[in-house]
């Protein structure tokens, strides 16, 4: 028999050759698995991204409806002042009557900016609502009380006062009322509508 002798040569190349190939092989499979895992790592990133997000719009949406109902509630607040006071007129004369005129004059005035800034912070239909035509009569008649130079005494001049008092407590329940369903439904909180006290 015969033995056939490999050159060195050859045993080196082939055995170069086989170590090249591993070790290429052992490469790529590091390059795919670092491939694989950043592209894992970027899914994951928009994934917390998107969550981040999506929690950011809701602590801002959670903050800026906190905001609301502050602002809301402080103006309901001064539509029952407003309501009271009215009420307050029906029942006095003279010198009293002249200072809840007074009282709600002012009353009035800050009833004004508190329109303003509501109208900047509001839902569009809050806003159709405070600009659409019945809500600006109801708001100027509360305005347009009888003139301070007091409340008759009796007669028929007395009860055309007191109507008028009437009518413009009717319009500011009326108002707070509409006010208070708007809000609601833009703040989407669900309870029932105010009976109507009339």
């Amino acid at each position: 028999m015969r033995t056939v002798e490999v050159p060195v040569w050859l045993a080196v190349t082939v055995t170069l050759g086989v170590a090249l190939i591993g070790a290429g092989g052992a490469i790529c499979a590091q390059l795919v698995a670092a491939w694989r895992q950043r592209k894992r790592e970027n899914v994951k990133w928009q994934r917390d991204r998107v969550s981040e997000s999506v929690r950011m719009t809701h602590e801002h949406a959670s903050q800026w409806r906190d905001v609301k109902i502050k602002r809301y509630g402080s103006f309901l607040v001064k539509l029952r002042a407003v309501e009271s006071i009215i009420f307050e007129m029906q029942r006095t004369s003279g010198a009293d009557f002249e200072r809840w005129y007074s009282t709600l004059r002012e009353q009035m005035e800050s009833f004004s900016e508190d329109v303003a800034e509501i109208e900047l912070i509001c839902s569009t239909r809050v806003r159709e609502f405070m600009r659409s035509d019945a809500s600006r009569r109801k708001i100027i008649s509360l305005y347009m009380p009888p003139n301070s130079s007091g409340f008759p005494e009796s007669g028929d001049a007395r009860d055309a006062a007191t109507l008028k008092l009437k009518q413009l407590q009717k319009s500011a329940r009326e108002y707070r009322n509409d006010f208070l369903t708007a809000a609601r439904d833009e703040l989407a909180v669900d309870a029932p509508a105010l009976p109507d006290q009339n």
